[in-house]
């Protein structure tokens, strides 16, 4: 009889942990199929339509700025000064210091403009357009 208890009670045991681990391996399982159903990326309807990056366009610069720009762009790095009329500060003398490519892989240069009373400086971009344009110094 003893015996018959011990194999029952053995029986029972192993029932329960194989009841246990596969109910435990369901649960998993389930959690982990919800968990990969929920964060995966959902692609976007059929109804999207990318659109088109919009268009820039420099802002439209006044006679002197054009004529400045192109005053300035026939300057050599280095070499000397030229005298301008139309410049930001008025009539003035203009020196081209460094070239440059900007952000829009343009061709610019970077020039000081002097006069008795007032020195700034600024910088002339080639735009794709071919022509050159004042950019002035936001710093």
């Amino acid at each position: 009889m003893q015996n018959w208890s011990q194999f029952f009670k053995s029986l029972a045991e192993k029932m329960m942990n194989q009841t246990f681990l596969r109910t435990t391996q369901i649960v998993f399982g389930a959690c982990a199929l919800l968990t990969l159903a929920g964060c995966s990326s959902t692609p976007r309807g059929l109804q999207h339509v990318p659109t088109q990056p919009a268009v820039v366009v420099d802002p439209s610069q006044t006679e002197n700025e054009r004529s400045f720009a192109a005053s300035a762009a026939k300057l050599e790095v280095g070499g000397g000064a030229a005298v301008i009329q139309a410049t930001p500060i008025g009539l003035a003398q203009a020196i081209a210091v460094a070239t440059y490519k900007n952000a829009l892989g343009e061709d610019c240069k970077r020039i000081e403009v002097r006069n008795k009373d007032a020195s700034s400086v600024c910088g002339v971009c080639l735009g794709k357009d071919g022509i050159w344009r004042v950019v002035p110094r936001n710093f």
